[in-house]
C-alpha cells in the first residue's frame, strides 16, 4: 500500500492542498536496495538487468517500477529511484505537475527534448547542476539570440526535472514572485507565486531578463540561497524540497548596459547579485555547432538544399560578430536570427529574400551593409542576384532602331483586299404614309447627269449624244 508524507510545516494556513510526496512501500523499497546491490552506482536498468535483480534475489518482478512513466526513461530503460530516510525521490524525474489544482495552476512544466538543440558552451555544467539535484545558484548572461534560457530547459528535459520560467520587467514585484491573495470564484485564495511553487515542488527554476529587475524584488534574495524564506502576508515558513535549484539567465552582469542595445536593463543591488553561487558568460557557438543547429532546423522542414546557403550564413555571422567586438560594426547577427533566415527559405526558396527580411529591423544603411557583406560568402546568391539584375536591366531599356525590326512588305493580295471598298448591306426603306391633315413635302427631282463639254482625249472621236 502507497503511503504519503505531507510537509505541513511549508504551506500557508490557507493553502487547502498541502505538498505530498509518494513514497515507497516496504516491499518497493526491498527491491530498490537489491538493485542498488546487484548493479552499485548504476541508475539507469534494462529489463534484463531488472529480471536479473529478480533471478538474484528471488524478488517478483516490480510492476510499479516498469509500468510507471516517472522513471522510464526511454523505451525498455527505467531510472531507478533514490531512497531518502522515509521518502522515495526519483533520481532525475520529478512527480508531473496537475496543469490545475484546486482551482490554482501549478505554475510548472515538463519540458520535452528538441531535436534541433546542439550543446555547447557551459550547457555540461548546467546539465551536472540540474542532474545532481542539489541547490546551486548560477547567473548566465550573454548577448541575445544565444539560447540561454533554452539550454536550461534542454537540461531539465534531458533529466526529467521540473521547470519553472519567469519572465522580470521593472513592474515584477514581490507580490508577483512569493503569491498573495487571489479573487477565485467569488472567494479570495491564497495563490503561491512561481518561487513558492519551484521550492515545494524541487523544481528547476530560471529567472529570466533578470537584469530588468529593481528593487521590488529584494524579498527573495534567501530563496537564491537555498535558504528557507518568510512569507510575510501569511505569517508561514517555507522550506525548499530536495532538487531546487536557480538559475538567472540576462544579458548583462547586472551593472547596467553601456552599449545601450539592451533598453530596460537596470544596475542591481549587489547584494542580491552576490547570493548567486556563480556567474557565467555565454557566448555564440562554434562556426561546427552552429552549422549543425541550422542543419537541424532545415531538416524540420525538409530541406535538401540548404547546404551552401547554411555555410555562408554562419560565415556571415561570424564575419559580423568579430566586427561588433572591435567596434566597426553596431549590430551583430544572433543564432536566433539565422534560424529565422533558414524558416523563411523554407517558406520563400529565395536566399536574398530570406536575408533581407530578418534584416529589415535594423536601419537602411546597416542593411544594405549586411547584404553586402551576405553577398561576399554566397558566391551562388550573387550569380542568382547578378542575372536578375541583367533581367531587369534588358526589361526597362528602350531597344535601338537597329534591334527593332522593319515590318515585312505587303503581298499583293493583302494590299488589294486592303484597298477594296467595303460595301455595307442596304437598310431597306419603307415609305411611311403621310398623315391626315398633313401635307407631304415636295419630291425632289433627282439631279440629271450634265453632258460632256469636252472630249478628253482629242485622239479618239468624241461620243454623239443620243438626244
Amino acid at each position: 500500500m502507497t503511503t504519503t508524507t505531507t510537509l505541513a510545516a511549508v504551506t500557508p494556513p490557507s493553502a487547502p492542498t498541502p505538498v505530498v510526496f509518494v513514497s515507497l512501500t516496504p516491499l518497493q523499497r526491498r527491491w530498490v536496495s537489491a538493485a542498488s546491490e546487484v548493479y552499485p552506482n548504476t541508475t539507469l536498468f534494462t529489463m534484463p538487468m531488472v529480471r536479473e535483480v529478480c533471478t538474484r534475489t528471488g524478488l517478483n518482478l516490480p510492476q510499479w517500477f516498469v509500468n510507471d512513466r516517472r522513471y522510464r526513461e526511454a523505451r525498455g530503460l527505467y531510472r531507478l529511484p533514490r531512497i531518502t530516510d522515509r521518502v522515495a525521490v526519483e533520481a532525475t524525474t520529478a512527480t508531473p505537475a496537475k496543469p490545475v489544482e484546486d482551482g490554482k495552476p501549478s505554475g510548472t512544466m515538463q519540458p520535452s527534448v528538441d531535436p534541433t538543440f546542439v550543446s555547447y558552451g557551459v550547457y555540461g555544467d548546467v546539465e551536472r547542476i540540474v542532474g545532481s539535484r542539489r541547490f546551486h545558484s548560477m547567473w548566465i548572461n550573454g548577448l541575445q539570440g544565444m539560447g540561454k534560457s533554452f539550454l536550461i530547459e534542454q537540461a531539465c528535459a534531458r533529466h526529467g526535472r521540473e521547470y519553472v520560467f519567469v519572465q522580470f520587467t521593472s513592474e515584477t514585484s514581490e507580490d508577483d514572485l512569493l503569491g498573495g491573495y487571489r479573487l477565485i470564484d467569488g472567494n479570495t485564495v491564497w495563490v503561491d507565486g512561481p518561487i513558492l511553487v519551484a521550492m515545494k515542488r524541487g523544481a528547476v527554476l530560471n529567472l529570466d531578463e533578470a537584469d530588468r529587475a529593481t528593487n521590488r524584488i529584494l524579498g527573495i534574495q534567501r530563496a537564491l540561497e537555498g535558504q528557507p524564506i518568510f512569507v510575510k502576508k501569511t505569517n508561514t515558513w517555507v522550506t525548499p524540497a530536495e532538487g531546487f535549484t536557480v538559475f538567472a539567465t540576462a544579458n548583462t552582469k547586472g551593472q547596467g548596459d553601456e552599449t545601450g542595445k539592451f533598453v530596460g536593463t537596470n544596475v542591481l543591488n549587489a547584494a542580491f547579485l552576490d547570493r548567486f553561487y556563480e556567474s557565467v558568460t555565454h557566448e555564440y557557438p562554434p562556426e561546427a555547432v552552429e552549422v549543425e543547429v541550422l542543419n537541424r532546423v532545415a531538416a524540420t522542414y525538409s530541406l535538401t538544399d540548404h547546404a551552401t546557403f547554411v555555410t555562408a550564413l554562419v560565415r556571415w555571422a561570424n564575419h559580423t560578430r568579430k566586427n561588433f567586438v572591435i567596434g566597426t560594426c553596431t549590430e551583430v547577427i544572433s543564432t536566433r536570427r539565422l534560424i529565422q533566415a533558414v524558416r523563411c527559405y523554407a517558406m520563400y526558396g529565395d536566399r536574398l529574400k530570406a536575408v533581407t527580411r530578418i534584416l529589415n529591423r535594423f536601419d537602411d544603411a546597416t542593411v544594405a551593409d549586411f547584404k553586402a557583406a551576405y553577398r561576399l560568402h554566397d558566391a551562388e546568391a550573387t550569380e542568382e542576384a547578378k542575372r536578375a539584375t541583367e533581367l531587369a536591366k534588358s526589361l526597362a531599356q528602350v531597344p535601338s532602331d537597329d534591334q527593332v525590326k522593319p515590318d515585312p512588305e505587303p503581298t499583293p493580295a493583302a494590299t488589294a483586299s486592303a484597298a477594296a471598298p467595303t460595301v455595307k448591306p442596304k437598310r431597306k426603306y419603307t415609305r411611311r404614309k403621310p398623315k391626315l391633315g398633313v401635307t407631304a413635302p415636295p419630291a425632289v427631282p433627282a439631279a440629271v447627269p450634265a453632258a460632256p463639254t469636252a472630249n478628253p482625249d482629242p485622239s479618239k472621236p468624241a461620243p454623239v449624244c443620243p438626244f
